[in-house]
C-alpha cells in the first residue's frame, strides 16, 4: 500500500501535526548521538539542516495536499477523526479532525512553511539549527491547535506555540529582548484567561452530566462541551457573558486584535522574515480561529448579544491600523500594521453572525496570510541585501528590481482590496455580510479600504518606481532563483483567488451553514430553559457535531 494512502487511512491528521517537530528532533538526535560517538565527527552544517528541514515541510504539504483530496465538502461535519484518551479521568483527550473552517487554514499553514524555510536560505548561516528546530515547534503548535476539538489540548498546543514564538523573537530582536517580553506578558494574560473559562466550563458540563470531558463534540456516546447547557441559572462567573467574555478576551489577545494588539507590530518586526511568516500569517488566525470553532458554538447568545460591540472594534480597528499604516516610514512595520487593519476586518465579519459575513472572514483570514506573508518575505529579501527599510531609500527599485517590483506590487494591491485580487473577493462578502446589521461598520470599513488603496499606489510611486533625489535609481541584485519561487508561489493563490474565489469558499460553504444552525439551536435552548432545567442533573446523550 502507498505510504500516503496508508497514513490517510489511519493516523493522517496526526502525521501532518507532528512531522515537522519529529523530522527537526529526529535530525537534534542523530547529530547528537554522533558528536558523542565521536569526536571527530563535527555538528551538522547550516546546509544540512535547512535541506533536511524542507524536506520534512513538503512532506508535510505532501500530506496535507493528501487531506485535500480526502475532504469531502458535499458530505459536512468532521472527517478524518482521531480520537484517543491521553488524561481520561480529568476528561483530556487527543481529539482532532477536520471540516471545511480548519481545511483552509491548515492548507494554508502547510503551504507557508516550506516557503519559509527556503527564504530563510539567505539568512546568517550560524542559527540555522536553532531556527530550523524553532520553526518546526512553531508548526507543529499552529497544526495541532487548527486541528485539536478537545479545548485543552487546543491550549496546550496554543501555549506550545507560543515558546518558540518567544526565543525567535528575543534571539533574532535587533532591540534586546522587550519585544519578546512584552509578548510573553500579554501571551500569559490572554492564557491565564483562556484556561479559567475553560475550567469553568468543564466543571459546568461535570455537574451536569457527571463526568468531566472537555472535547467540544460528543465521541463514543458520551456527551461534548457544545451540549453543556448555560442558561445564567447559577454564580455570575458561570453565565455564558462572563464565559464568553474571557474567551474573547483571551483570543483577542493571541489574534492580536485591536484593543489589545499592542505586542504584534514588535513581534512582527524583531524576529527573522522566515518565522514572521508564520508569526503574523498563521500564528495570529489561532485567536480568530478560536473564536470560530469555540467562541460562538459554546455560547450563542452572548455571541449574539455581543456581536454589535465585537464588530464595532473590528471596523474601528481596523481603520485605526489602516491610519497608523499610512504615516510609517518603516517597511516592515508598515507592513504590521496593515495587517492590523487586515485583522479588523476579519473580526467584523466573524461577527456578522450571517453566513456570507462568516465565509468572507475565513477567506480574509487565508488572503491575509498570503499577502501578509508575501509582503513579510519580500521585505527580508529586500533587507538581506542591503539593511533597507525606511521608505524613502526604496526610490527606483523597479528599474533594477523588475520581478520583485511586480510581485510586491500584486500583493500591495491585493491587500488594498483592488478587483480581480483575492482582497477584493474576501472584503466584498464582509461589506455584504455586515451592511444589513451594522452599515455604518460596513462603511468604516470600505473608508479603511479606501485609504489603503489610495495610500498603496502613492507608495507604489514613491517607494518602487520614483527616482533618487539627483536622478537615476537605486541598482540592487534582483530576486535569484530562489526568491522568484518564494515570491511566485505566493503571489499565484493571491491571483487565483480573485479570479476563482469558489475554490476557496466550496469547502467552507456547509460548514458555515452547520456552525450558525448550532448557534440558533442552542440560542433557542438557552432561551427555554429555566433554573429548575438547569439545577436538574441529565443523562449524556449521543454524540453530533
Amino acid at each position: 500500500m502507498d505510504g500516503l494512502a496508508y497514513l490517510a487511512e489511519r493516523h493522517l491528521l496526526t502525521s501532518i501535526v507532528f512531522l515537522p517537530l519529529a523530522g527537526a528532533l529526529a535530525l537534534l538526535l542523530l547529530e547528537v548521538s554522533l558528536t558523542a560517538l565521536s569526536s571527530s565527527i563535527q555538528r551538522f552544517s547550516a546546509l544540512t539542516w535547512r535541506v533536511f528541514g524542507l524536506v520534512f515541510a513538503l512532506l508535510g504539504l505532501a500530506l496535507a495536499a493528501e487531506l485535500w483530496l480526502l475532504f469531502d465538502p458535499a458530505a459536512g461535519g468532521l472527517q478524518l477523526v482521531e480520537h484517543a484518551a491521553w488524561l481520561g479521568d480529568w476528561g483530556v483527550s487527543y481529539y482532532v479532525g477536520v471540516d471545511g473552517i480548519s481545511l483552509l487554514l491548515v492548507m494554508l499553514a502547510a503551504f507557508l512553511y516550506p516557503l519559509a524555510l527556503l527564504a530563510s536560505w539567505g539568512e546568517p548561516s550560524e542559527r540555522a539549527r536553532h531556527l530550523v528546530v524553532l520553526l518546526s515547534a512553531l508548526q507543529t503548535g499552529l497544526l495541532g491547535a487548527l486541528l485539536s476539538l478537545n479545548l485543552l489540548t487546543f491550549f496546550v498546543f496554543v501555549e506550545a506555540s507560543a515558546v518558540p514564538v518567544y526565543f525567535l523573537v528575543g534571539l533574532w530582536s535587533r532591540r534586546g529582548s522587550g519585544a519578546a517580553t512584552r509578548y510573553m506578558r500579554l501571551s500569559a494574560l490572554g492564557s491565564a484567561l483562556l484556561l479559567l473559562g475553560i475550567l469553568l466550563l468543564g466543571s459546568l458540563h461535570a455537574q451536569q452530566f457527571g463526568a468531566t470531558n472537555f472535547d467540544l463534540f460528543g465521541f463514543g456516546g458520551a456527551p461534548g462541551l457544545i451540549e453543556t447547557e448555560l442558561d445564567g441559572a447559577g454564580p455570575w462567573w458561570t453565565a455564558q457573558g462572563f464565559l464568553f467574555a474571557a474567551f474573547a478576551i483571551a483570543l483577542f489577545i493571541k489574534a492580536g486584535l485591536f484593543p489589545l494588539h499592542f505586542w504584534t507590530p514588535d513581534a512582527t518586526v524583531e524576529s527573522p522574515p522566515s518565522a514572521s511568516v508564520l508569526l503574523a500569517a498563521v500564528g495570529l488566525k489561532l485567536g480568530a480561529y478560536g473564536l470560530v470553532r469555540f467562541a460562538l458554538p459554546l455560547f450563542p447568545l452572548a455571541a449574539a448579544a455581543w456581536a454589535p460591540w465585537m464588530c464595532a472594534l473590528g471596523g474601528l480597528g481596523a481603520l485605526y491600523a489602516a491610519l497608523l499604516a499610512v504615516v510609517q516610514t518603516d517597511l516592515e512595520r508598515l507592513v504590521a500594521y496593515w495587517s492590523l487593519s487586515i485583522m479588523g476586518l476579519v473580526c467584523l465579519g466573524i461577527f456578522g453572525l450571517n453566513p456570507i459575513a462568516l465565509e468572507g472572514a475565513l477567506l480574509q483570514m487565508v488572503h491575509h496570510g498570503l499577502v501578509i506573508g508575501g509582503l513579510l518575505l519580500l521585505s527580508g529579501m529586500l533587507a538581506q541585501r542591503r539593511a533597507i527599510s525606511r521608505l524613502g531609500e526604496l526610490s527606483g527599485l523597479a528599474g533594477s528590481m523588475p520581478v520583485f517590483a511586480a510581485i510586491f506590487t500584486l500583493l500591495l494591491l491585493s491587500a488594498a482590496g483592488t478587483p480581480l485580487l483575492g482582497g477584493f473577493s474576501a472584503a466584498w462578502l464582509i461589506f455584504l455580510g455586515a451592511y444589513p446589521s451594522a452599515p455604518w461598520l460596513a462603511a468604516a470599513a470600505i473608508l479603511t479600504l479606501g485609504l489603503l488603496a489610495v495610500f498603496a499606489f502613492w507608495l507604489l510611486g514613491r517607494a518602487l518606481f520614483g527616482a533618487l533625489p539627483g536622478g537615476g535609481g537605486r541598482q540592487l541584485a534582483e530576486l535569484d532563483l530562489r526568491e522568484k519561487l518564494v515570491a511566485c508561489s505566493v503571489a499565484l493563490p493571491v491571483l487565483w483567488m480573485g479570479l476563482s474565489p469558489m475554490t476557496f469558499l466550496g469547502p467552507v460553504e456547509r460548514s458555515v451553514g452547520e456552525l450558525l444552525e448550532s448557534m440558533q439551536r442552542r440560542g433557542a435552548a438557552g432561551m427555554e430553559s429555566g433554573p429548575e432545567a438547569a439545577a436538574q442533573p441529565r443523562p449524556g446523550r449521543g454524540a453530533g457535531n
